[in-house]
């Protein structure tokens, strides 16, 4: 089971590198959040 808490405290880490207010990066980021969800629901 993936531990949801530690992989959003990684994922963070992981955006700090990049420009969120670039469109495309923003997109991504709602897609892997939306995907979490959807994994979750599933």
């Amino acid at each position: 089971m993936i531990d949801f808490e530690q992989a959003s405290i990684a994922f963070k880490e992981y955006l700090k590198d990049f420009n969120l207010e670039y469109g495309k990066n923003e997109l991504k980021v709602r897609h892997t959040y939306g995907v979490v969800n959807a994994s979750e629901y599933i």
